[in-house]
């Protein structure tokens, strides 16, 4: 079995609703997710892209491409890799990737609308 700790992916979200990017970081024995309203692609240094948190997922997302479960679209890998959390709290995740599209420091961190479920995910200065 390939080691699942401290590996996170991104996965293009097609076919249910309007099309987002589900950023998913190993967390035991899950995957903690947020459903991100733009590809992190463009997460330049600074600029805030809105995002949800959902549920945990299961991790076989880490390797998983193809239709959702329930008619619910279907999912491509557009990025993988590595990631090490540097600070975590229940409003504020910090944490370095190492990936395609994702390398360097990001912030995931509560909207200041005060709403549980509603984050913003950027990268931090380089």
């Amino acid at each position: 079995m390939i080691q699942m700790e401290n590996r996170f992916v991104i996965l293009q979200h097609a076919g249910y609703g309007q099309e987002h990017y589900d950023l998913m970081l190993s967390l035991g024995e899950a995957l903690a997710t947020w459903q991100l309203a733009e590809p992190p692609r463009d997460a330049n240094a600074g600029k805030a892209i809105n995002c949800r948190r959902l549920a945990d997922h299961r991790l076989e997302y880490l390797q998983y491409e193809g239709p959702v479960s329930g008619g619910r679209g279907s999912v491509t890998r557009i990025d993988e890799g590595e990631f090490q959390t540097l600070n975590r709290q229940d409003d504020k995740w910090v944490f370095q990737a190492s990936g395609r599209l994702l390398n360097g420091c990001y912030e995931l961190a509560l909207s200041a609308a005060g709403q549980a479920d509603e984050w913003v995910f950027r990268k931090m200065s380089e």
